[in-house]
């Protein structure tokens, strides 16, 4: 068992922490239940983000938490056809729009040491 590095694509923001990322969330959507604050509390923002059908979270390390917060929408799988890429980008940011209204995001591609 070794370090892995796997590529990270997102359309998305970056964080300084998992707080921050929170924070921004929580300026578009209200958490409705106590559960699910407790659950953030416990596991983490990022674990609860994992249950979400469309927003994905990461970070940039596994081994460290001086590292990058990524929120926002995986676009690894669309890489693999230009085609493919180009609308899957334009849908997402569509997306983006929706959720966040004018807040900028940008396609992020970085290292994901785990």
């Amino acid at each position: 068992m070794g370090i892995s590095y796997s590529p990270i694509l997102y359309l998305g923001r970056v964080f300084e922490s998992e707080e921050d990322a929170l924070a921004f969330y929580q300026k578009y959507f209200k958490l409705f239940s106590e559960e699910e604050l407790l659950d953030i509390e416990s596991d983490g923002f990022g674990e609860w983000v994992y249950g979400h059908p469309t927003l994905s979270f990461t970070r940039t390390s596994y081994y460290t938490n001086d590292c990058d917060y990524i929120l926002g929408f995986n676009l690894k799988s669309s890489v693999r056809t230009p085609e493919v890429f180009s609308a899957a980008v334009n849908f997402k940011m569509a997306e983006w729009k929706e959720m966040f209204g004018d807040e900028p995001c940008n396609i992020i591609h970085d290292v994901c040491v785990s």
